[in-house]
């Protein structure tokens, strides 16, 4: 019997090393924002809570970076030219999964946030945005925390053909990136709640993806969202990845044949009763 235990440890040692490879943790990894809340205080200002983590748990996050741009909004959500965003720094603590961030804003704008850590000696930059409207005109930071330019880290630029400020399931989202270094050329992989959900591959506007309607979110309330990650990686491992936090479609429970249905019932009804009453009171031509 003893004989036996000492052979397959010895076949289970040669297989496990028969690749001269070994796990890595960290290979394919990218960053992402898993969670986010916002919330309005007594003075009018906002707080955005946001937590970072990696795509493979339990890996060691180096060197974290952190920073924001705060574009002032116009009217109807519009955004002013770039040039006059403020950039601040941003400082982190370390939690269980990963990364917490807060931000603190008085100002009616939208903020980009960029973060970069390192992992097994790799770049991965994650970024993601919102509105915040916050009343109290009381800025966002000091200014030691402002920067007198963003860092040159790649960045995603995102369009829709709905409302940004809001976006849904069941919206076309047009993804580029600048400054991508080896990332350009690549395919976009999406992920939903662990599982990629789609590769995407570039086209002349750049990346254009449209999430299905998701019965879970449509169930769990208006203000519900769940993080939709936008990942490239290039071909040494870095990668750049930009978090979407979508609600459910306003429109996906909306049935428009019945409603057509309902339309074209309504107005015969509504013409059978204006032709009987002109016929009762002898008005018809």
């Amino acid at each position: 019997m003893l004989i036996f235990f000492f052979v397959c440890l010895l076949f289970l040692t040669a297989n496990s090393g028969a690749s001269g490879e070994t796990l890595n943790p960290a290979a394919g990894a990218f960053m992402q924002w898993s969670s986010a809340s916002i919330e309005r205080l007594a003075d009018s200002r906002v707080k955005l809570i946001l937590a970072l983590e990696s795509s493979s748990p339990g890996v060691l996050l180096g060197n974290p970076v952190v920073f924001y741009r705060l574009t002032r909004l116009e009217h109807f959500n519009e955004t002013t030219a770039p040039e006059g965003a403020g950039i601040h720094s941003l400082s982190w603590e370390r939690s269980t999964a990963g990364l917490k961030i807060v931000i603190f804003s008085g100002e009616y704008g939208r903020a980009s946030i960029f973060a970069r850590v390192e992992i097994g000696g790799r770049l991965h930059y994650a970024q993601t945005a919102f509105n915040l409207y916050g009343g109290s005109g009381a800025g966002a930071f000091p200014e030691p925390n402002r920067l007198p330019q963003a860092p040159d880290w790649p960045e995603f630029l995102v369009s829709s053909d709905g409302p940004l400020y809001w976006p849904q399931t069941g919206q076309e989202f047009t993804l580029k990136i600048e400054r991508s270094g080896g990332t350009s050329a690549k395919n976009l992989a999406v992920w939903d709640n662990g599982r990629q959900v789609a590769e995407v591959k570039p086209g002349a506007a750049g990346f254009r993806y449209r999430p299905e309607h998701d019965p879970i979110l449509d169930r769990a309330g208006d203000l519900a969202s769940k993080p939709l990650v936008f990942v490239v990686h290039s071909g040494d491992g870095d990668s750049v990845a930009f978090t979407l936090f979508v609600h459910r479609s306003r429109r996906a429970g909306w049935n428009l044949s019945a409603g057509l249905w309902v339309f074209a019932a309504g107005a015969l009804v509504s013409g059978m009763l204006a032709w009987l009453t002109r016929r009762k009171f002898g008005i018809c031509a």
